[in-house]
């Protein structure tokens, strides 16, 4: 892999986890396959999501196509909020990498 692909790689690593709603009760998990970032549940189909700077990723499930991420101090992601259509600030935690 060249430098830029291995620092790309890293990078999308950061988002990969599992997060979880506590208003909703469920769990979303964003992963990587074949260098790309998939949003995936028990509920829909794997979509996959694109990066705009470093705290949004957009996909097409029309009530949750725009995930705004959340870091603390140490620049660490901690969750994200969905902010789609009716949805404003709808809390996803991560819960594990």
């Amino acid at each position: 892999k060249t430098q830029s692909a291995l620092v790309n790689e890293k990078k999308l690593k950061t988002y990969a986890g599992i997060y979880h709603c506590a208003e909703l009760n469920c769990n979303y998990t964003i992963s990587i396959k074949n260098h790309e970032l998939l949003l995936s549940s028990n509920v829909y189909d794997d979509t996959p999501l694109w990066l705009d700077g470093d705290s949004d990723l957009f996909n097409n499930f029309w009530w949750m196509s725009h995930l705004f991420f959340i870091r603390n101090q140490q620049h660490q992601i901690t969750g994200f909020e969905v902010n789609s259509s009716r949805v404003l600030h709808l809390l996803f935690t991560k819960t594990r990498k």
